[in-house]
């Protein structure tokens, strides 16, 4: 429930891992971290957009570009279908590294699937590990759900990064 008594949707308590996540992986010192980053891919002989893709955090460390997939549930598992679309994005941008953090669990086959595409996966725990290491360095003591509960979506706006990229189409 939120702080007014009414319910949060899927789509809120997602977009507080993502804003969770872009914090983090900025307190964790990785350069450039953004949050929505949207890719258009132009095609160059008929000069129109081919397939556009979203990306929900973005950062820079040395070994290059990383790309982040949230997901967040409450009682599911994550799909094998939902790390296959976050492959077709990978696929797309190129990036050096690509995550899939979640505050849940992946299925069998997922798992299996993000082992075989490359895909680096931290689940509950995992994000658990991310957030102990971030509060030896900031001193925070605080668990993870209270961390998400108290993140402020009127301090975020919507705002996104737009980069465009051309392909021969």
């Amino acid at each position: 429930m939120a702080r007014d008594g009414r319910k949060t949707n899927t789509t809120t308590k997602g977009r507080k891992l993502e804003v969770y996540v872009e914090q983090l992986f900025k307190d964790l010192g990785k350069w450039f971290v953004k949050r929505n980053v949207y890719y258009s891919f132009r095609s160059v002989l008929r000069d129109r957009v081919v397939r556009r893709v979203q990306v929900d955090v973005q950062y820079y460390d040395l070994y290059g570009k990383t790309i982040v997939e949230c997901k967040h549930y409450d009682v599911w598992r994550v799909s094998a279908q939902a790390v296959e679309d976050f492959d077709d994005t990978v696929r797309l941008v190129k990036p050096s590294n690509a995550l899939l953090i979640t505050n849940s669990s992946l299925t069998r086959e997922a798992q299996g699937l993000a082992e075989e595409y490359g895909i680096q996966v931290y689940d509950g725990e995992g994000l658990k590990m991310l957030d102990q290491e971030r509060q030896g360095l900031r001193g925070i003591r605080k668990t993870l759900e209270e961390q998400l509960k108290d993140v402020d979506l009127r301090r975020y706006p919507r705002e996104h990064y737009s980069i465009k990229r051309y392909v021969l189409v």
